[in-house]
């Protein structure tokens, strides 16, 4: 039997049916009328997804029981600073090469080699690559 995922989250299993509207266990999904929704949220059937068979599921430590399936997912966390490091921050507002001067707990300050302002901010920065023999400063 097959198990069919809506994008909120909520799985109809073919062995189990659906109480909620009265599906017996058994009932296939194709089984289903056209009009049936997800009792969940509402989204029509048609927005649902079949899960293959191979695909683990884990049931979520919230206390409410609804089972997920797991997912590649990137992992982003701050990276450590440590004063006197040298920078290069490759896009947005604080583009271009940086020493490290300050760290907290929350914020980084960091100095500009070329004008010598100084600015603190929250700390923002992912690891990307270490990048050995960089010229640095570079003038942009």
């Amino acid at each position: 039997m097959d198990r069919y995922k809506c994008p909120c989250t909520y799985i109809y299993d073919e062995k189990k049916g659906c109480a909620e509207f009265r599906n017996s266990p058994g009932t296939g999904f194709q089984d289903l009328p056209d009009e049936w929704a997800c009792p969940k949220c509402g989204y029509e059937k048609e927005c649902f997804q079949k899960l293959e068979e191979d695909a683990e599921e884990f049931i979520m430590q919230s206390g409410q029981g609804e089972k997920m399936t797991k997912h590649e997912v990137v992992v982003f966390k701050p990276y450590p600073f440590v004063i006197g490091q040298k920078i290069h921050i490759e896009e947005g507002p604080r583009k271009g090469d940086w020493e490290v001067i300050g760290v907290s707990d929350r914020t980084v300050t960091l100095k500009c080699p070329i004008s010598f302002r100084e600015f603190e901010w929250k700390q923002f920065c992912y690891f990307v690559e270490d990048q050995l023999g960089r010229e640095w400063p570079q003038k942009d």
